[in-house]
């Protein structure tokens, strides 16, 4: 991650006036949806009216506890004189299995802290309201990549625990976005960044013996900083 993270700041800089960096943390909520579970030997199980938790700011004991934490980062181009704008934007949001119409207790575990990510390419068309503030609005989609710890019937996979001691990440779905974004500029490199946005991802995440299906629909608040060589 600090590579790309890397990678991003020179392109930026290689470019100075045309392109901007953001970083943002922020929370989502999600809808509850349908989690289907396919598992060796059981017949196919859809959970009905699972409820997701975000649990987005954990106690941080060093930098590398932010990775627990939901955050965002983008880099953007904008053609001198356009409206239009070309992004890449990693969104680390965050899944935890709360409740479900589950009678027979078959899911005792299921997250995707480490996370639920997307990588997401944007187009976006910004409004200057004045000569400090922009409205941005912003489009995208991009594959979504998931880091599951799940215990199911049992089962476990990615727990990190004696008995499966891993953690993987996969790619397992897609994911789309609309959001709309505000910016302040404080001087003409930094501003104070205010974002909502619904996000769409489709995930088949691996467990122990087979495949768990979600449909997440998600409503995002981030605040962030954006910074404009």
């Amino acid at each position: 991650m600090l590579r790309w993270l890397c990678f991003l700041l020179a392109c930026a800089s290689a470019h100075a006036g045309s392109w901007s960096f953001e970083v943002s943390t922020g929370t989502s909520a999600k809808l509850p949806n349908t989690l289907s579970v396919v598992q060796e030997g059981f017949e196919d199980t859809p959970i009905e009216h699972v409820v997701w938790e975000t649990r987005p700011w954990l106690p941080l004991h060093s930098f590398l506890d932010l990775a627990e934490s939901y955050y965002a980062f983008r880099v953007s181009y904008r053609p001198p004189a356009s409206l239009l704008g070309y992004e890449l934007e990693f969104l680390h949001d965050k899944a935890y299995y709360v409740s479900g119409d589950d009678p027979d207790g078959i899911v005792q575990h299921f997250e995707l802290s480490d996370g639920h990510n997307v990588f997401f390419g944007n187009l976006t068309y910004t409004l200057d309201l004045d000569a400090r503030a922009e409205l941005v609005f912003r489009a995208g989609a991009g594959p979504a990549i998931t880091n599951p710890a799940t215990i199911v019937r049992g089962r476990e996979l990615g727990t990190r625990s004696e008995i499966d001691p891993g953690s993987r990440y996969y790619v397992t779905g897609v994911g789309a976005q609309l959001g709309v974004q505000g910016l302040y500029f404080l001087t003409d490199w930094l501003a104070l960044s205010s974002e909502t946005r619904y996000v769409f991802s489709w995930v088949k995440v691996p467990i122990n013996g087979g495949d768990a299906t979600a449909t997440f629909n998600s409503v995002h608040v981030d605040f962030g900083l954006t910074f404009r060589p």
